[in-house]
């Protein structure tokens, strides 16, 4: 924490790890009672109560590994196997309150490896968490892939949008080592956890803002956000078989998001070109950035 002595900064990481992981570990012991009881449960309405404490769970997991992030004690996920990006998208909506506001676009089959995976969910979560919540409207996640072999997810949300000052000084954060925390920092800890992961991983991170001019005509102000994360070649890798559950995390049923696959390709040269690219289309909806297809549906 900016202001305090590196004595008290270094206590306070080691019990908010600590803390993190003991809460990490009852998650783990809850999982195996709730998978028992979702497979011997046929009452539709219990189902779904259970379903909602499997899902409180998942956040709780989520919660517990910002935590861990932010006090710098983010764990590396060594040996595990290569997963999916459908199934890194699936582990990040199951960390979210208003996953059934997530419409899943065209998502490129591709797979990151799995030291990454874990770390990718976590940040992808942060930006559908932001995306959901303000808005009823579905917020797209959506892929693209680029000449180089790199990719680029992109998250389209309606909501009220964002300051774009606030957006601008944002986006020259993400290009800058990562801060101490701070009293400014501590009020938007999502962000900087997304910071956080994405200096880890080497990933690129930003925000446009969508302008109400460019999606609802007559209106005033910004409306809605744009954020893209660039996936750098290293870290993805051909599909694995079979998909693999992520750290822990609860991955959704294929058959409940019907997914496009993507095969757009193009050159890029770095990713300010694809901040700058993205933001002269952001008014079309981008529904066909991986391909041309329309986003498959809602994750429920």
């Amino acid at each position: 924490m900016a202001g305090a002595t590196s004595n008290d900064a270094s206590t306070w990481q080691e019990l908010s790890d600590q803390l993190a992981s003991r809460v990490l570990l009852l998650a783990e012991q809850i999982r195996p009672a709730l998978d028992e009881l979702e497979r011997h449960e046929d009452v539709p309405k219990r189902v779904r109560l259970l379903y909602d404490i499997d899902h409180g769970v998942a956040r709780m997991r989520r919660l517990a590994r910002d935590i861990q992030v932010l006090a710098g004690k983010s764990l590396n996920e060594l040996g595990v196997p290569a997963v999916s990006l459908l199934d890194v998208v699936r582990v990040a909506a199951s960390g979210i309150e208003y996953y059934d506001r997530l419409c899943v676009g065209p998502i490129a089959e591709r797979a990151l490896l799995g030291h990454a995976a874990d770390d990718v969910a976590s940040l992808l979560a942060v930006l559908l968490d932001n995306a959901t919540r303000c808005s009823q409207a579905p917020a797209v996640i959506s892929t693209r892939s680029f000449g180089d072999g790199s990719l680029l997810v992109r998250i389209e949300d309606h909501g009220p949008g964002l300051d774009p000052a606030w957006v601008d000084a944002l986006n020259r954060t993400f290009v800058r080592p990562v801060p101490p925390m701070s009293a400014v920092s501590g009020r938007r800890t999502g962000f900087a956890v997304a910071h956080r992961l994405a200096r880890k991983h080497g990933l690129g991170l930003a925000l446009v803002c969508r302008r109400a001019a460019e999606a609802t005509p007559g209106r005033q102000g910004p409306q809605g956000t744009v954020a893209m994360v660039t996936v750098p070649p290293h870290l993805l890798c051909d599909l694995p078989e079979p998909a693999w559950n992520v750290g822990g995390g609860r991955i959704l049923d294929s058959s409940r998001a019907a997914v496009a696959p993507s095969s757009g390709v193009r050159a890029r040269t770095s990713f300010a070109d694809d901040v700058s690219a993205f933001s002269s289309v952001i008014s079309s909806g981008s529904a066909n950035d991986a391909g041309g297809d329309q986003p498959g549906g809602a994750i429920t």
